[in-house]
């Protein structure tokens, strides 16, 4: 899952004092780095995602999801993204234009293809070592933790209260959802979310 890549390359620079924003992928890659080197993060922001180590089923919209990326043969990106959102008129032409970008034939979307697929749904899956070692990280986590999730997901809605049971310091912050936002609450209510990482950075109000 390249959590490597991702160690070297904040090793690399040398970053310190990190606000980590993770959502979807983005939670169990920069959750996974963050079990390895918890050090370097200053707090965590955490939205949309999940932790999985194999132990339970995976729930039905992700198996459905998952055989939709391994089967359909072209994948589209930008009927993916309006399925995601929940205020999908905000989704122009142009915005969909942007994201379809990275993806001009289908030869450019074996990465996304398959990374559904990689995703651990047992416990000897590639992964599962780095969720665990995510999920004890956070459970003894004494730095800032925010956790934001949408109420219009139909995959992650409701995860929220794992992280927010497991992380000490979420208990400190308020318990936000984002109404009327699916599962790309980031392009749903980006303008909201981004306000309340504001102030939980500079240490409240908002919400």
């Amino acid at each position: 899952m390249h959590y490597n890549k991702l160690k070297q390359f904040i090793e690399k620079l040398e970053l310190k004092g990190i606000t980590l924003v993770v959502q979807d992928w983005g939670g169990l890659l920069g959750l996974g780095v963050l079990g390895e080197i918890p050090e370097r993060f200053a707090r965590v922001v955490i939205m949309n995602t999940f932790l999985p180590v194999g132990k339970r089923p995976m729930p039905l919209p992700f198996k459905l999801w998952r055989n939709f990326a391994r089967f359909h043969p072209g994948l589209p990106v930008g009927f993916i993204m309006k399925l995601g959102c929940y205020q999908r008129k905000q989704l122009t032409p142009a915005v969909i234009n942007a994201y379809k970008a990275p993806f001009p034939s289908n030869q450019y979307k074996a990465g996304a293809k398959a990374w559904p697929l990689l995703v651990p749904q047992k416990p000897h899956d590639d992964g599962v070592k780095e969720m665990t070692r995510a999920r004890e990280v956070l459970e003894n986590w004494q730095k800032p933790a925010l956790v934001m999730f949408s109420d219009k997901d139909p995959i992650m809605r409701g995860g929220d209260k794992f992280f927010r049971k497991r992380i000490p310091t979420a208990q400190n912050e308020p318990g936000i959802t984002i109404s009327n936002a699916g599962h790309f609450l980031q392009e749903d209510k980006g303008e909201a979310i981004a306000q309340e990482i504001k102030a939980f950075m500079r240490g409240r109000a908002v919400s």
